[in-house]
């Protein structure tokens, strides 16, 4: 099917959802959707994690910018994950804040890349949003995708790590500081990493770095989803920002499946219950802010989502706990 074709197609599809729905929506709005707070069209920045579904949501954001006419702006640098001095940290939010003018703030900017605060600038906070995924998951997908998945330095990488480079994660795991990947840290604290930005206590990940986190997460994020209830994450993010993800689920079923953009189909062993222990011993930053995050994500579909967004996620093979 060409291009034109299937976007046609995808808009028939949404329209004859649009009709089916519009009536029961606007009965279900006045039950769970009355505490469901709804933001309007000022920029959304979504500062990626890597590995936490991020290239799916990023796919979903185009197919829904060419049909509610707003920029989808990936920065050309899109991985830049470091900490920033406050004299990078400013020209960042100055270049990013340039790109929101520049497309009438009507712009979903995405970039791997840590919290900026913008307001210390002054200069307007957009809505941040993100995805996060449970941190040994993470960890785990990591691991393979370098050496075995789809990553663009993947041959370098291997080059680089010799025989460890078809070393499951249980013999890294075990092997402890033998292996390359347990003697790095970035990758084990990377979302707490994230969300402390780059305020100076955020330079070394501890628990004073978790509480920061903690804090913007709460204080700075329109909504953070999780990787593992990903049509909930989406379906919350249509009825939050309905001018850029508004009837997300009907795109979804209109395209015919939901689709994991950086899949590893040759992903090894996967790790047993000492590996895991190993790994969430590692990641306990990580992990005790992804707890966090999930009971937010609770409230956030709780006052959200209804019966009918449901019943809409039931065709695309959801099962509700």
């Amino acid at each position: 099917m060409s291009t034109t074709t299937g976007a046609i197609a995808l808009r028939m599809g949404l329209f004859l959802w649009f009709g089916a729905v519009s009536i029961a929506v606007s009965i279900a709005v006045k039950g769970a959707e009355a505490h469901c707070p709804v933001y309007g069209g000022a920029p959304l920045f979504y500062n990626r994690i890597p590995k936490a579904g991020s290239s799916s949501l990023k796919t979903i954001v185009h197919d829904l910018s060419r049909i509610y006419k707003y920029k989808q702006y990936s920065y050309p640098v899109y991985d830049d994950r470091d900490w920033f001095d406050q004299e990078k940290e400013s020209q960042n939010a100055a270049r990013i804040s340039s790109t929101f003018v520049k497309y009438g703030g009507r712009v979903v900017y995405d970039q791997h890349i840590r919290f900026i605060n913008f307001t210390k600038f002054d200069l307007d906070q957009p809505y941040y949003f993100n995805l996060m995924r449970h941190p040994v998951s993470r960890a785990i997908s990591t691991y393979y995708f370098a050496r075995t998945g789809g990553h663009s330095q993947r041959e370098k990488i291997r080059e680089r790590l010799g025989a460890e480079a078809d070393w499951s994660i249980t013999k890294c795991a075990l092997a402890s500081s033998e292996c390359k990947f347990m003697r790095s840290t970035s990758s084990f604290h990377l979302m707490t990493a994230f969300f402390c930005g780059h305020h100076e206590e955020c330079q070394v990940i501890n628990a004073t770095a978790l509480a920061r986190a903690k804090n913007n997460l709460k204080q700075s994020y329109a909504f953070v989803g999780i990787t593992e209830h990903f049509l909930e994450s989406v379906a919350v993010l249509g009825k939050m920002f309905p001018q850029y993800f508004g009837h997300v689920l009907e795109l979804l079923i209109a395209q015919g499946e939901v689709t994991n953009k950086n899949k590893n189909h040759h992903k090894g062993n996967q790790p047993d219950e000492a590996t895991i222990a190993i790994l969430e011993e590692k990641t306990k930053y990580d992990l005790e802010l992804y707890h966090y995050a999930v009971s937010l994500f609770k409230e956030h579909v709780q006052n959200c989502l209804t019966q009918l967004d449901y019943d809409i996620m039931a065709k695309l093979g959801h099962e509700r706990e």
